[in-house]
């Protein structure tokens, strides 16, 4: 293998809005029942001294799948230039012995087939220069991408942690995620994390927070033009009145 990619997660920025596994569903076009990516909180300890973090999880695209030794059809592989596992859901012949196999939930059922699905760490978009769309996605910057060997450099010398709360032992199968404790990022070797619209935005020239902006200015608009409309028919109705016109529905 050339280079074994995987995903990056900061528990300090991510704030559970979902908008990765959204993101997800709508790019792959799997429906609101199936989730390659899921986000789930994990509160620790008792009040006051309570500790909160989310994470957000996909496949990992594991050293040793599990899914793949257990699948009859051979429908699941691993990729030989970048690591990542890949379930071919025309080959899979639905018996389904990836799903509990799995220590992480990754592949999923798919509702009214006798087929299983999986994130494919958005081959195709990668393919075309841009990041997966979780990651694309990300308002915090808490998801990031890239060849695992880089993470260490990348966490400013913030521990780098290969297991979590709510994350099973990696041992089991050597998963290619990796964590980053919550803390501030500190300089080393004169390179920082990226800021988060950076980070999310690190493979393309457009800028992070467009997309955003895009969405505040359509619901803006959207707001603007129904006051308006609003008002059109408050005048419409003043007016009938002073004439002794009936009203207009």
């Amino acid at each position: 293998m050339r280079q074994q990619i995987g995903f990056l997660v900061d528990t300090s920025r991510c704030v559970g809005c979902n908008a990765c596994r959204v993101a997800c569903q709508t790019h792959n076009e799997t429906g609101p029942e199936v989730n390659w990516r899921q986000v789930t909180v994990y509160l620790q300890g008792t009040f006051p001294d309570v500790s909160r973090h989310t994470l957000s999880l996909a496949c990992n695209h594991c050293a040793e799948p599990a899914c793949m030794k257990v699948c009859p059809a051979n429908a699941i592989t691993k990729r030989a230039d970048d690591g990542v596992v890949i379930l071919d859901t025309d080959a899979c012949n639905g018996c389904e012995r990836c799903v509990p196999a799995c220590p992480y939930g990754a592949p999923q059922k798919l509702p009214g087939r006798a087929k299983v699905s999986k994130c494919d760490f958005c081959t195709s978009q990668r393919a075309q220069g841009l990041p997966p769309r979780c990651v694309e996605t990300c308002i915090g910057g808490a998801l990031q991408f890239g060849p695992v060997d880089t993470f260490e450099r990348r966490a400013g010398g913030r521990p780098l942690l290969r297991e979590i709360e709510g994350f099973p032992d990696p041992s089991l199968t050597r998963p290619s995620t990796r964590f980053l404790a919550p803390g501030r990022p500190r300089r080393v070797d004169d390179e920082v994390l990226p800021e988060p619209a950076a980070a999310a935005r690190a493979p393309t020239t457009e800028p992070g927070p467009s997309r955003w902006l895009f969405g505040a200015g359509a619901v803006a608009f959207a707001v603007a033009a129904g006051a308006v409309h609003a008002w059109a028919r408050r005048k419409s109705a003043a007016v009938a009145r002073a004439e002794g016109e009936p009203e207009a529905e």
